[in-house]
This record gives structure tokens, sequence and C-alpha cells, in this order.
């Protein structure tokens, strides 16, 4: 998975060097993206100040939580067990 400047995730097919699907949700740059140990699920944040949840087969977005922070969100970070997840911002909160 990558996060890209227009807006989106996308999955890639290593093996073929391809792209396999592209996630759309955020209303601006996505700057990190991160996966879940069973790789059932991806988290992503924005410079739309969200952090957004995913389910990785289907594409479709299970949770948004909006004003997270107060600026841009730059990185997140899962815990191994997923029941954690840090998120860095320019906020400094």
């Amino acid at each position: 998975f990558s996060a890209s400047k227009d807006k989106t995730i996308i999955e890639w097919d290593l093996l073929r060097n391809i792209q396999r699907k592209t996630i759309c949700g955020h209303t601006n740059v996505v700057w990190d993206v991160q996966l879940s140990t069973d790789g059932t699920r991806a988290v992503s944040v924005s410079h739309d100040e969200t952090v957004r949840w995913w389910d990785t087969m289907t594409g479709n977005e299970t949770r948004v939580v909006k004003n997270a922070h107060t600026s841009t969100i730059y990185a997140a970070a899962v815990s191994h067990d997923g029941k954690y997840l840090a998120t860095g911002s320019a906020d400094k909160a």
C-alpha cells in the first residue's frame, strides 16, 4: 500500500508490479498508510486532518475520525496487537 498526493491509497501487486486497487475517501493529500498485522485493515492519515480505517479486501472505509488533530496528520503506527494507534501531527498534540 502507498499513500498519495492525489488523495488516494494504492494497493500494489509486488509480484506483477501493478496497481491492484485504488482506495478513495480522503479530501486532501494522504501522508501515511499502515496495515494491521493480519493485513485485513489499513489505517491512513491525511492533510484533511482525518484518520480513516479501511477493509483491505473491499477497499471500503470502515471508520473515520474527524478532528483527531487540529492540523495535518503526517504519520500513523498500529500496535502489534492492533489495539492501539499512534498518530503524529503538525499540531504537536
